[in-house]
């Protein structure tokens, strides 16, 4: 509540973007540091979490359709923690080397 109605009061702008295109990684980056600092329970729910339940399932079809392509539509704030993730838990369960 209080960095919007900071926001509203002096229009301050962290960081400049478009949001009709996807944002640089560096600009994710920054973003979602600037989250995980300021609102650690907030980042918690919204990406820590759901990253891990996104990579679970994915590792569940993998392990599920091993010869077939997966694909999966994720938010840009998403795309890098989740990569890691499933080479982690796939790793974990000796299905790449």
């Amino acid at each position: 509540m209080v960095d919007a109605f900071k926001g509203l009061i002096f229009r301050k702008k962290l960081v400049k973007f478009d949001l009709s295109k996807v944002p640089e990684e560096k600009i994710i980056k920054q973003l979602i540091d600037e989250l995980k600092k300021r609102y650690p329970n907030i980042h918690k729910v919204l990406i820590a979490d759901r990253n891990k339940v996104i990579a679970k399932n994915l590792c569940k079809l993998i392990r599920k359709f091993p010869d077939a392509k997966i694909v999966a539509v994720l938010g840009a704030g998403h795309v890098k923690e989740v990569k890691n993730l499933v080479k982690r838990y796939l790793k974990e369960c000796d299905i790449i080397h």
